[in-house]
């Protein structure tokens, strides 16, 4: 039996196989796997079984079933989907839902027959008056899916069809509607996605559509556990949400796949006798993404989750236009020792597997382990990124790597056995802070922001208990001098908005178009709600934000969201 750190990383890398998770991804890809589908059910029952078969007893697993009106009021919590069959035809070409599962938009209602009509792109999606050429037709679109969607149907639109840029033109999106049931009497607009290379010369073509599928209310949202140890013991979590449609082999058949090979070589390892039986109980969870892990908290987690490892997109080898392996580490508001331990474990698996492109960065959100956070449990993200077939239907399991799969499943249950354990820990939580900040700061200062340095090195460095390396700059823009406090535990966007006030959730989307990339969702919604407890000012925020994230931090777009989301009752200003 090992007990050192490198033997632990060693002895876990060893007994992981890679082959075994890519075997997993084959199974979990081959379901249509849409919140709240029977597809999604259908896979998290098939990793239950393989979780029951194999361990032998070592690992208590359950499926719960938890009705979605039990889902609190301020998530929006999509009805129960499932889509029989649906096509599109435009001239001569017919797209079938069984060749790109991603054809039909998630939650779309079904077609009254086929609907046959003429394309019509609308481009300025947010201005109302684009849509009074819209009656009849078919709105092609690349915009906000609930502004659009209800843009649409109030005009008369015979159906409406999403389309994406910057993915290779012969894919397919995956667009959800995530419609509240109770709405569903109000839209009943098809919905569709096309790949880029029909929308280029879609205008005034006559388009096609079919779409066999069916809408519940309240149904029941599926959730896998499996547990070693104790039932009522706290300790920490690995998850990974199994949603998504088919194939979805990256996302997130990927984390899955790594996640149940976690839970069943941890049964090995225990069987065998090669590690110290863990002091505190390790969890491992499979939920449909967002709705089921703010469901498994509300429900059944709650106290018993210290520190969490989320699984997301881990799959696909880095290179070519492939991002790399990044570690995202916890939000700013919650530091944990899951940080440095998963950091440690990153860079002696990395060595082990030969990777080197991997990336440790600060928080970014965008995945379960926000929802953890929102409820005070640190967590950190694996995930490759970018990918390129990100939320397509060329998401397939050509793409998955055995390497990638044996790697980030070492590394995701090696530092879950270590916050488990009593094993000491050589890099400080505080040494672990102070390096990265540090290397944070040379990285502003290699993109010439002074500024943001600065703020790196004395109230970052403050903020986390640090000795301050550098003076606190003189900033030329701050917000608005309030202390704001989120009234829900998360704010995650639009559609929460929505739900309040649809003018507010227009407003919104116009800001947010402005700003480029994911940035978007940690700069200016995550993190900011994270932050608002109350007693921290909002310039105090946006100092954190500006250091941590840079020049792209703006105080005035952070200013105008936290108004809107105090506008409508989000948070209190």
């Amino acid at each position: 039996m090992v007990s050192s750190l490198r033997d632990i990383f060693d002895q876990i890398y060893k007994e992981v196989s890679g082959l075994e998770a890519y075997n997993f991804v084959k199974m979990i890809s081959s379901f249509h796997r849409i919140q709240i589908s029977d597809g999604l059910w259908n896979a998290s029952k098939a990793v239950a079984e393989k979780i029951e078969k194999e361990s032998d007893g070592t690992l208590d697993v359950e499926v719960k079933s938890i009705p979605s009106s039990d889902a609190p009021e301020w998530l929006p919590t999509p009805p129960g989907w499932n889509v029989r069959e649906a096509w599109i035809e435009i001239n001569d070409e017919r797209l079938s839902f069984r060749e790109h599962p991603t054809i039909v938009v998630a939650h779309s209602p079904p077609t009254d027959g086929i609907v046959e009509a003429e394309a019509v792109i609308i481009n300025r999606w947010w201005e109302p008056q684009e849509y009074e050429k819209a009656k009849g037709k078919v709105v092609v679109t690349d915009g906000d899916r609930t502004i659009a969607y209800k843009f649409a149907s109030e005009a008369g639109a015979a159906a409406i069809a999403f389309y994406r840029k910057g993915i290779p033109e012969t894919a397919v999106p995956y667009v959800g509607l995530f419609l509240k049931y109770r709405n569903l009497s109000k839209f009943q607009l098809p919905a569709i996605s096309l790949p880029y290379r029909i929308v280029r010369e879609v205008e005034g073509k006559k388009i096609k559509i079919y779409i066999d599928s069916e809408l519940k209310p309240d149904p029941e949202i599926p959730i896998v556990c499996a547990r070693f140890g104790e039932r009522r013991s706290s300790g920490p979590l690995i998850s990974s949400h199994i949603c998504h449609p088919a194939p979805g082999a990256n996302d997130n058949a990927s984390g899955s796949a790594a996640n149940l090979e976690c839970a069943l070589a941890l049964s090995r390892i225990i069987k065998k006798n090669l590690l110290k039986i863990p002091e505190k109980t390790i969890r491992f969870l499979w939920i449909p993404e967002y709705t089921g892990t703010v469901v498994a908290v509300e429900n059944f987690l709650k106290g018993k989750v210290d520190e969490v490892v989320n699984l997301d997109m881990v799959g696909v080898e880095p290179g070519g236009n492939e991002g790399p392996l990044h570690l995202y580490l916890s939000s700013l508001s919650e530091p944990g020792d899951v940080e440095e331990v998963s950091f440690l474990a990153l860079l002696r698996i990395a060595e082990l597997s030969g990777l080197s492109s991997y990336a440790i960065e600060p928080y970014s959100g965008g995945s379960d382990h926000d929802i953890f956070i929102a409820y005070g449990s640190p967590g950190v993200t694996l995930i490759q990124w970018p990918d390129t077939r990100y939320h397509t239907d060329e998401d397939d399991i050509n793409r998955i790597s055995k390497r990638m799969l044996k790697m980030t499943t070492s590394i995701a249950l090696s530092t879950a056995y270590l916050l488990a354990s009593e094993v000491s820990i050589p890099l400080a939580p505080n040494d672990f802070r102070e390096w990265f900040l540090k290397k944070i700061y040379i990285k502003r200062l290699s993109e010439g922001d002074t500024t943001g340095a600065k703020l790196v090195g004395s109230f970052v460095a403050k903020h986390y208990g640090l000795k301050a390396f550098s003076d606190e700059p003189r900033l030329s823009e701050l917000p608005k001098d309030v202390r704001p406090k989120r009234k829900v535990p998360v704010i995650f966007g639009g559609r929460q908005v929505a739900q309040r006030s649809f003018e507010k959730a227009l407003e919104l989307s116009k800001i947010l178009k402005e700003i480029k990339g994911l940035d978007v969702f940690t700069i200016y919604l995550m993190e900011p709600s994270f932050l608002a407890d109350g007693e921290r000012s909002l310039i105090d925020i946006y100092k954190l934000l500006r250091g941590m994230y840079g020049a792209r931090t703006s105080a005035k777009l952070l200013t105008s969201i936290i108004d809107i989301f105090c506008d409508v009752n989000l948070m209190t200003c």
